[in-house]
């Protein structure tokens, strides 16, 4: 077992020999260029050997080594990609019309497929996010600016009916729009109190 993990060190960090004799060309040209044969010849004999059979058989283990990390990597990330790619294009397209048909056709992936990783990672369905996305988008906008009004703010989310998006985000936050606006305007009106004193 000892001398099997000595062999993949070698092989690994790739100090290992497959030749009995320092090639030819290689020994002249030491010798052309005045350095001593003999260091040459220990720093080759120090080299692990390979037989042609030992290094085939290694490649192989390599190659199937590799293969089932990638394989596995693949199948347990793939769910997580298409959760962090849906969330990313829905952020990019906050401000348009959202349809699970475009989330489909931009992934790739049928829509089963993209419903169990949406419902594995964050627990919700593309509806759901979509409306979670743009309520925090919208009170994003408002921190910013938070003397900008409802319609301003909700028209930059994709709600072109004020009184829509009002009843939406009073679902999700159990509070109005106009809520939030004022409490980040008394918020702001402390802040700048603050720095007056």
């Amino acid at each position: 077992m000892g001398g099997g993990v000595t062999l993949v060190g070698y092989a690994m960090i790739g100090q290992f020999r497959t030749r009995n004799a320092i090639p030819h060309t290689i020994s002249e040209e030491w010798r052309k260029s005045g350095f001593d044969p003999e260091v040459l010849q220990n720093a080759f004999d120090e080299q692990a050997f390979f037989e042609k059979e030992t290094l085939e058989n290694m490649l192989n283990l390599f190659s199937m080594l590799c293969d089932f990390i990638v394989s596995k990597r693949y199948i347990r990330c793939r769910r997580f990609d298409i959760a962090s790619e849906a969330l990313r294009w829905v952020e990019k397209h906050i401000a348009e019309p959202l349809s699970f048909s475009q989330l489909e056709k931009h992934l790739g992936y049928s829509q089963s497929v993209i419903f169990n990783a949406l419902k594995k990672r964050l627990n919700m369905n593309f509806k759901r996010l979509c409306i979670l996305k743009k309520v925090e988008r919208f009170e994003h906008i408002v921190s910013e600016n938070p003397f900008i009004t409802i319609e301003e703010a909700a028209l930059k989310i994709g709600y072109d009916d004020a009184s829509y998006f009002s009843r939406v985000y009073k679902k999700v936050r159990s509070t109005t729009p106009s809520a939030f606006i004022r409490a980040v305007q008394q918020d702001t009106a402390r802040i700048d109190n603050g720095w007056q004193h």
